[in-house]
């Protein structure tokens, strides 16, 4: 087996079966804790094997929660799903039985990955346990007489639930359980499907004013990063109202968590500068030499290392060797809530003048630190393409993205500083094959490539992607190149996708080389909308696979990441959709013409990739210009010191 061999969960389904049809409770309870906690702490869900195609390799490189597997097609993990859900049932309705506390704090915490098993069967939400207790009935209409009853409901509520609730009246009866039940429905804000989905999404965004009720729990600090970075793919009107408010949530846990000591440290850091910039402390959130972001940064850092002092502080999990190498010293965090204070300190105690976010959002301790004054300047790139709205980020430096004529001041409440670095500077993954793969299915069916994160997943894509396949005049299958396959989110997509779009692929995770081998066995990639990619792109033109993209040549800065790409490479009209109508007809274009597909695959690979992996000299000129005028900005400002608030 290779390196991740050792077994990440010790017992599987038919253990946890077992203990709910004898009737052993305690042990099914004991197992179902474990399994959520599995589930929330793993990158994977099922064993992974190597080969998943070669039945007599057992070599893996992840254990999972047997028997789910990557061998088993979509419909046979399904299945999986039916059974472990009705188990649930069955323990949870039985009449002998009493849920202790422990399960019921984990049915708050881990709603997300509780509502996504019942979410990849077919009962798709937890009513039917609600009913059979009597909470409500089968019209769904409530029926609370006591405080258990109240205390099943939101255990048992989903976002795909048909039942109605009012959240105003769910925090009078009782703010703590009602706060985490809040941010437990939060967290899973982006990785459920469907019209009711859609719904109770919205009811629960429209309620973010009473996120100043959540008690301040050391459990905050958990729930609350996920639905932080989630707010960026809402497409709701109070989004940015929603991460505002979950701004002013962090601001005051983490004030909360303050001894005398840090409060004091915090209330003297200036709000100016006295120097030109020379120490940058750089935010590194995940920063491993095989990842995404170090692809991204690399190139920049070793350029900025020559003109600052550069500080990464990143938890110690989340760096390797290879990228320590970035900065001229490593402040390691422990990211944990024991351990705010110290962290804090060690940030405090390097009395940088600057400190920069370039990510912000892939971690719990830079979401609550970037709402704390941590030095003079503090200022966010664009790994992340959106903005903070927090008090404490002064600046944005929009790395990697066009600027526009009328500018992205509607987008965000940070100075947006003008900066000519357009896509460029990328390192090479050290794991890209000798040889790029070529299709080898040629079996009659269209494939559709879908590679993006969950969260991007829109409903308005994914009802593009329906119409698409309703009016397609030949067979069309869609493969879903995801990231989050841990827990069920996957699975629920691929039975939300199975049912509601078409014959439908998930993907798991897979060494890069055979990642672009399934890449190539597609035909078309579907952009998504309105939030785009950018690695993605690169990938798709290696294996010359045509992307349909979504033009934005205004609007947030999420919305231009696939536009500003297809500009830089001249991508002809075909490929870029003006309006959803226009998207929808252009993909079928694309599918139905084989002149024109083919004329696009041709295009595609014969991109220049080579300027997107180097750092042109002017471009750093110009990153360094912006930080100049951001250092010579706070040597101006007069401004009294901000105080840590009280708790």
């Amino acid at each position: 087996m290779a390196e991740n061999n050792k077994p990440t969960i010790d017992f599987g389904l038919a253990d946890f079966e077992l203990a709910v049809y004898q009737r052993n409770h305690q042990l099914a309870e004991n197992l179902l804790i474990q399994l959520l906690r599995f589930m929330d702490n793993s990158n994977q869900f099922g064993t992974i094997f190597v080969d998943p195609d070669d039945i007599t390799n057992n070599q893996a490189y992840f254990i999972g929660f047997i028997p789910f597997d990557n061998r088993k097609t979509l419909s046979q993990r399904l299945a999986l799903y039916n059974r472990l859900a009705a188990a649930i049932t069955s323990l949870t309705c039985d009449p002998s039985y009493a849920m202790g506390n422990d399960l019921r704090l984990s049915f708050l915490f881990y709603k997300c990955h509780v509502s996504n098993i019942f979410s990849a069967s077919t009962y798709r939400n937890m009513d039917h346990i609600l009913i059979t207790r009597g909470v409500c009935n089968t019209q769904y209409v409530l029926n609370i007489q006591s405080d258990d009853d109240f205390q099943q409901l939101l255990l048992f509520f989903s976002l795909e639930s048909n039942i109605k609730i009012d959240h105003n009246l769910l925090f009078e009866y009782n703010a703590k359980t009602a706060g985490f039940f809040f941010l437990g429905l939060l967290y899973n804000l982006n990785c459920s499907f469907g019209s009711r989905v859609e719904q109770t999404r919205a009811e629960l965004i429209s309620a973010y004013h009473l996120l100043e009720k959540v008690p301040l729990e050391p459990v905050v600090y958990g729930l609350l990063p996920n639905p932080w970075m989630g707010c960026t793919y809402l497409q709701h009107p109070d989004k940015n109202h929603l991460k505002k408010a979950l701004n002013k949530l962090c601001e005051r846990w983490v004030i909360s968590q303050l001894n005398k000591k840090i409060r004091k440290k915090i209330n003297q850091i200036p709000t100016t500068l006295a120097h030109p910039v020379k120490r940058i402390i750089m935010g590194m959130e995940t920063y491993k030499s095989n990842h995404s972001m170090y692809r991204c940064y690399h190139s920049i850092l070793q350029k900025l290392k020559t003109h600052y002092e550069i500080i990464i502080v990143c938890n110690k999990t989340m760096i390797d060797n290879k990228a320590e190498e970035d900065g001229h010293q490593v402040i390691y965090l422990d990211d944990d809530v024991p351990t705010i204070n110290s962290d804090l300190e060690k940030i405090i105690n390097l009395q940088a003048d600057m400190i920069i976010y370039p990510s912000l959002g892939m971690s719990r301790w830079a979401v609550f630190f970037a709402n704390l004054r941590l030095a003079p300047v503090q200022v966010m790139f664009l790994g992340h393409p959106h903005a903070s709205f927090s008090d404490n980020i002064d600046y944005i430096l929009p790395l990697g993205i066009d600027q526009q004529e009328n500018g992205f001041a509607p987008y965000c409440q940070e100075t947006v500083i003008p900066v000519n670095f357009p896509q460029q500077g990328f390192t090479r993954r050290p794991d890209l094959p000798d040889k790029i793969p070529q299709k080898e299915q040629h079996d009659g069916i269209f494939r559709i490539a879908i590679n993006s994160s969950l969260p991007k997943l829109s409903p308005s894509f994914l009802a593009a992607c329906q119409s698409i396949k309703q009016r397609s005049n030949i067979a069309i299958e869609f493969h879903y190149f995801i990231l989050q396959t841990r827990s069920a989110f996957g699975d629920n997509l691929g039975h939300f996708s199975l049912n509601q779009i078409g014959p439908t692929v998930i993907h798991t995770h897979k060494p890069y080389a055979q990642y672009l081998q399934d890449l190539a066995n597609c035909d078309l990639a579907l952009g998504t909308f309105p939030f785009g990619g950018v690695n993605t792109n690169i990938d798709l033109s290696m294996v010359g696979v045509p992307k349909l993209i979504m033009d934005c040549p205004t609007g947030d800065f999420f919305e231009k990441t696939d536009s500003d790409f297809f500009n830089h490479v001249n991508a002809p009209s075909c490929l870029r959709a003006s309006s959803i109508t226009d998207y929808i007809n252009k993909a079928l274009a694309l599918i139905n013409d084989k002149s024109l597909h083919d004329q696009s695959a041709a295009f595609m690979q014969s991109i220049d990739l080579s300027p997107f992996f180097q750092v042109r000299e002017d471009c750093v000129n110009s990153a360094i210009e912006a930080l100049n005028t951001i250092s010579l900005s706070a040597q101006a400002k007069v401004q009294p010191l901000q105080h840590a608030k009280d708790a």
